[in-house]
């Protein structure tokens, strides 16, 4: 079989900016064999223009292209997935590949039970940066390759966690939320056989995140028991996963999975 890393390919990245979806890009980066090109999808506009530039300097093979969004905006997000279609129009070729992580995610009102979760306003921002901004780039990239007459191989990763599986107190958005995409995510590759979906849950990682759960969580204690990891080793599990493709479409593969 041959690793989806020794073609030519474009990848869609989102969260690139910091933590585990920097380490994706960079890991993405340093295993292909071949030029390829990566979008790089993040809020703030500036670091993702410096990320950018460091990523082009470190891997000059390749091609780098930053996408600015907040994928909480709907507004903001399908002129994203209209950018996307015009891009994927322009720049695939026969030869290319396409791959697109859904990492972007926040981990929400953590230090609320769900009597308390009555804003509205943070509810549906929330849902839309860590759900629904995943249907409207999956739904824009089946649109483009339903239109083409190039029919590359694709894959879409979504980026979950055990929380998805396992929910606790106080993370009614997060434990929601992930589930949600997972389900998403197989019926993706129900629906469409073309993409080979894959859901990864990284583990417990060292990043921002978990320190917000040490600082503010409500079951904060809990965060002590945990076997952290990097995210470095957690993204070459990723990388090994997806290299061997030993993984039926649609699975749900955790790091501590044999």
């Amino acid at each position: 079989m041959t690793s989806m890393f020794n073609a030519e390919s474009l990848v869609i990245i989102t969260g690139t900016n910091r933590g585990l979806g920097r380490e994706i890009l960079t890991q993405f980066a340093s295993k292909m064999r071949k030029p390829s090109l990566f979008f790089m999808i993040s809020q703030s506009a500036e670091t993702l223009k410096l990320h950018c530039k460091e990523m082009s300097e470190k891997f000059n093979q390749h091609n780098f292209v930053s996408y600015p969004c907040d994928l909480s905006d709907p507004t903001d997000t399908l002129k994203l997935c209209d950018m996307l279609r015009k891009d994927l129009s322009e720049k695939l070729t026969s030869q290319t590949n396409v791959i697109m992580v859904h990492n972007a995610a926040s981990s929400g009102q953590i230090d609320r039970t769900s009597a308390e979760l009555d804003d509205a306003s943070k509810l549906q921002s929330y849902t839309f940066l860590n759900f629904s901004s995943v249907i409207l780039l999956n739904a824009a990239l089946q649109q483009f390759l339903a239109s083409s007459s190039l029919k590359p191989k694709c894959w879409v990763v979504n980026i979950s966690s055990l929380a998805a599986k396992k929910p606790d107190k106080c993370l009614t958005e997060y434990c929601s939320m992930k589930a949600a995409r997972d389900v998403a995510t197989t019926i993706l590759a129900l629906e469409n056989q073309s993409i080979k979906c894959l859901t990864y849950s990284p583990g417990p990682l060292q990043t921002d995140m978990l320190n917000s759960l040490r600082a503010t969580w409500c079951n904060k204690d809990l965060v002590d028991t945990w076997p952290v990891l990097t995210c470095e080793q957690s993204v070459a599990k990723l990388m090994t996963i997806l290299e061997m493709e030993g993984f039926e479409s649609g699975a749900v593969i955790d790091y501590f999975d044999e």
